[in-house]
């Protein structure tokens, strides 16, 4: 039972169907875990396969990277129009609990949320006809 990280050419990859975080298998302890794919960070999260699919390669996007495409593009919105802590955010620094609100539904109502509605409608499409 080793601890040690496989090298990244040895590596499993696996992405979450909740937050769209991409890691990698490693075993702690005698159990398997995910270890998020981050540099110089081990954040480890608990592998269940319910939650976490092996990472298909894929010119598509998931509907994470989609939401975070938006999220870019809402922060750039906040600065215009003034909002500058909310423009300040970082996606990697918010908890994984307002990283999933974000992916479902956006911001809440207003301009930021027709952007973000138009942003996640134009990549849905651009990602089908890949």
């Amino acid at each position: 039972m080793s601890n040690e990280t496989p090298a990244p050419s040895a590596r499993v990859y696996y992405r979450s169907s909740r937050t769209g975080d991409l890691g990698f298998m490693v075993t702690r302890e005698g159990v398997d875990a995910i270890q998020l794919d981050r540099p110089n960070e081990e954040i480890l999260r608990p592998f269940t396969v319910a939650e976490w699919q092996p990472e298909q390669a894929s010119s598509g996007m998931s509907r994470v990277q989609m939401a975070h495409v938006a999220f870019a593009a809402d922060c750039a919105l906040c600065r215009c129009m003034g909002e500058h802590d909310l423009a300040k955010r970082d996606w990697l620094s918010m908890r994984e609990e307002a990283r999933i609100k974000f992916s479902e539904r956006g911001p809440s109502g207003g301009v930021r949320k027709r952007v973000f509605d138009a942003i996640l409608g134009v990549l849905m499409e651009a990602k089908c006809l890949e």
